[in-house]
């Protein structure tokens, strides 16, 4: 049985979308170093925002339909945690 991780739901960080930031274009902004600053689930919407180690703000967001794993990924995305630690975290299954 393969192990399932939270990159394999919403992948690699570095393929991220950026929806917000404040830095002038819409392009993400490095992630290497970048910590999650919080997480929000809304309807079928997982929400992530990030800062990085220049300070740099952006938001993330990945459309998730079911309900139960929405949940568990938005639970394994702890603010505080290195956004690359925290795509590595484990899903139950």
């Amino acid at each position: 049985m393969k192990t399932r991780t939270v990159r394999d739901v919403i992948g690699d960080p570095a393929s991220w979308e950026n929806h917000i930031s404040d830095v002038a274009d819409s392009k993400l902004p490095s992630l290497v170093c970048a910590k999650i600053q919080d997480v929000f689930s809304s309807g079928n919407q997982l929400r992530v925002y990030t800062r990085n180690a220049a300070g740099v703000e952006a938001l993330s967001v990945f459309f998730i339909k079911d309900t139960a794993l929405r949940a568990q990924v938005a639970n394994l995305l702890v603010p505080g945690l290195d956004v690359h630690e925290a795509v590595a975290r484990q899903i139950d299954e």
